[in-house]
């Protein structure tokens, strides 16, 4: 049912499981469609090329796609002789075989093989055709492909009682030529299966023999998650991997020299490549002596510094041919550093409308979509852009205090209204919250159980609050803090933790007298915003980082800056 070359095979990357060939006006509507849900459902990736512009020949993506695809399955029909496209994508199919070892299922669907391997009938007719125009060597490699594609034990549609078992005994073949089981651990995870489609796409068209992209974005847009469903795709035609997890925080920052932390970072990357707890690390060079002759899969997860990169842009043949190196990181500015170009560098999207709906409603109603009778309020208080909630109306909300209960995994608040109304308080706000805006804010008093400690942006011009928090809140992830216009703020929240701090904006917060001394804790501030003050009457030790200070005691004296 099955047939691969015994030559040896390079160093190839596995992108895919399966690559299909298929001629869509005999197949699409119905058998292909069946294929590919059963596929689907085993956890087979399948590359079809649906969304590939058509030319006069196959181009480079295409021609990638069949060379990293562990099995070809082609699905010889009628017409299938009867596309060029298609002819083509079989002479580079049988050319994987004999040069790589691809192995090459065939489905022969009403169609005879002795028809494909001669070229009569009416699928010599569609080939004939075809042919018309086309030079002596074009044709020949066409008919040597049909000859030799017909002559594999394949999967016939007359020979089956039903297309169910027929579909069903090719999934499991395939299952059983791929050797394991892939995991379906991600697939409530709305719109990775398309992210990771797009990262493919980019790694099929890298011609370097070792492979790297970069995966950046904000916090909890889904990096992580979408480089371990990679690895879990890929790992398992790795003889070596590793998924190095969290490294900014399982390593203290560098302070002055570095060299120890770079031996730490190649220790734990070895000891979980080899599984062995006793490696020693000397120097850094040890990596690439057990790495560079080895085809290794690395992810490298939430890189924050050039120190945990810098080893690999100075040792380049530090892993084997065929190797991948996944990175993902907040700051672009890190693998351009690394001098990735931008096929090499994906940027992660937030989600679109519909899927932000879907996300909304898993954890409103616990399914992907809204309960009978909600749909138009669903829509109407939800406006997702990105992981975001955006709550846009021209009606007053009314938010009871326990609105956000149970909400443990929203992670983007946006009120766009300038009415909202919390008569009773608000008892919490979701824990994981990473940006919330919420201008005109009718809280008086900061929720007392929400720690804030994923916070990375909090905007809250034109609120109502006489103070933020009690005491001092680790706060290792807030960069950007706008209190505008804050009316009532009597004491300023400390900030002693909050070392990631980068902009404090407190225009015309006029009713502080004065701030605390904390802020010069803040040793990455960059800017720090009182214009349009009036009553300040203590002015803290500001820290050396700070670039642009904006400071008016009123507006009658003009606006004034220091660099």
């Amino acid at each position: 049912m099955a047939s691969s070359s015994s030559s040896s095979s390079l160093a190839l990357i596995w992108l895919y499981h399966v690559f299909l060939s298929f001629r869509g006006e005999d197949v699409r509507k119905g058998f292909l469609s069946h294929v590919l849900k059963e596929f689907k459902s085993k956890g087979i990736i399948v590359f079809i090329d649906n969304e590939i512009k058509r030319g006069e020949s196959i181009g480079p993506e295409l021609v990638k796609a069949i060379r990293h695809s562990r099995v070809a399955v082609v699905l010889l029909s009628r017409n299938y002789a009867s596309s060029s496209w298609c002819l083509d994508e079989l002479v580079e199919i049988m050319k994987c075989r004999e040069e790589f070892g691809q192995t090459v299922m065939t489905i022969f669907y009403n169609v005879d093989p002795s028809e494909v391997r001669k070229q009569t009938g009416d699928f010599g007719k569609a080939f004939d055709e075809t042919c018309v125009g086309k030079a002596e060597e074009v044709k020949q490699a066409w008919r040597q492909a049909l000859n030799d594609v017909a002559g594999i034990a394949g999967y016939h549609s007359s020979n089956c009682g039903n297309e169910a078992d027929l579909i069903n005994k090719v999934a499991s073949d395939v299952m059983a030529l791929l050797g394991f089981t892939p995991t379906n651990d991600f697939d409530d995870f709305v719109g990775i299966g398309a992210r990771v489609k797009e990262i493919k796409s980019k790694l099929i068209l890298q011609s370097e023999q070792v492979k790297v992209i970069g995966i950046f974005g904000p916090v909890g847009i889904g990096k992580t998650t979408t480089a371990r469903v990679l690895y879990n795709q890929l790992s398992p035609d790795f003889p070596f991997s590793t998924f190095l997890e969290n490294i900014r925080g399982s390593y203290e920052k560098p302070c002055g020299n570095d060299y120890q932390l770079k031996l730490r970072l190649q220790k734990n990357l070895l000891s979980q490549i080899f599984n062995k707890g006793d490696i020693v690390v000397h120097h850094l060079g040890r990596a690439q002596e057990m790495l560079r002759d080895k085809k290794v899969l690395v992810v490298l997860d939430e890189v924050d510094n050039w120190w945990q990169l810098e080893e690999m842009a100075n040792q380049r043949g530090w892993v084997g041919p065929g190797s991948m190196i996944i990175i993902t990181t907040e700051d672009r500015k890190l693998l351009k550093a690394l001098r990735l170009g931008s096929g090499h560098i994906y940027r992660m999207k937030y989600p679109t409308r519909d899927e932000s709906l879907q996300i909304f409603c898993h954890y409103a109603f616990g399914q992907k979509s809204p309960d009978d009778g909600f749909e138009s309020l669903a829509r109407e208080v939800t406006w997702l852009a990105g992981d975001r909630i955006r709550l846009k109306t021209g009606r007053i909300i009314q938010i009871s205090k326990s609105a956000f209960q149970g909400m443990n995994n929203l992670q983007f608040l946006f009120f766009d209204i300038e009415t909202t109304c919390t008569p009773e308080g608000l008892d919490c706000l979701p824990e994981k919250l990473i940006l919330l805006y919420w201008n005109v804010c009718p809280l008086r008093v900061w929720p007392s159980k929400f720690s804030g400690k994923f916070l990375v942006e909090l905007i809250m011009s034109y609120s109502d609050l006489e103070m933020l928090w009690e005491g001092i809140k680790p706060l290792p992830c807030l960069e950007k803090l706008c209190l505008h216009f804050f009316i009532n703020l009597k004491k300023f929240p400390d900030l002693s933790k909050a070392t990631s701090l980068n902009y404090l904006l407190l225009q015309g917060s006029e009713s502080l007298l004065k701030l605390t001394n904390s802020i010069g804790k803040a040793t990455k501030l960059y800017l720090l915003d009182m214009s349009d003050y009036k009553n300040i009457e203590d002015f803290p030790n500001i820290p050396d980082s700070i670039v642009k200070l904006v400071f008016v005691q009123n507006r009658d004296k003009g606006d004034s800056s220091m660099d």
